[in-house]
């Protein structure tokens, strides 16, 4: 039988390698994944059931890009779209499915930190 407490050090150990600064921002998506982003602006989106990232996104993608790191994450009512804010004032839409920049906001003057997003069901 498998010691739990090694399982949960090797998950441990892949995510120290892959943030090198604080993790800023974390959410739990309904059993499915868990997303991590930190202060130098990457985005992971684990499996729970695996030490390995399903995918990242780093600030070297232009795209992605969000200047002063992440500061806050949002989740759809369906899982498939996260939104995450920048120090900075940027937002990107990203499809959690495929791992894709679907959108770039920029509607807060520079240097105003986006600190909390969220979806409403209208």
């Amino acid at each position: 039988m498998r010691d739990p407490s090694s399982a949960a050090s090797s998950h441990l150990t892949a995510s120290a390698v892959i943030h090198f600064f604080s993790v800023s921002s974390l959410r739990y998506v309904a059993g499915k994944r868990i997303i991590t982003a930190d202060d130098t602006g990457s985005l992971i989106v684990w499996d729970p059931r695996s030490p390995n990232p399903v995918f990242k996104l780093s600030p070297t993608d232009a795209r992605f890009a969000l200047d002063g790191g992440i500061t806050s994450i949002a989740v759809n009512h369906s899982s498939t779209i996260a939104v995450v804010g920048g120090a900075a004032g940027g937002l990107r839409a990203i499809n959690l499915s495929k791992g894709d920049v679907i959108g770039a906001l920029e509607g807060h003057r520079e240097g105003e930190s986006v600190e909390s997003v969220v979806f409403v069901d209208l």
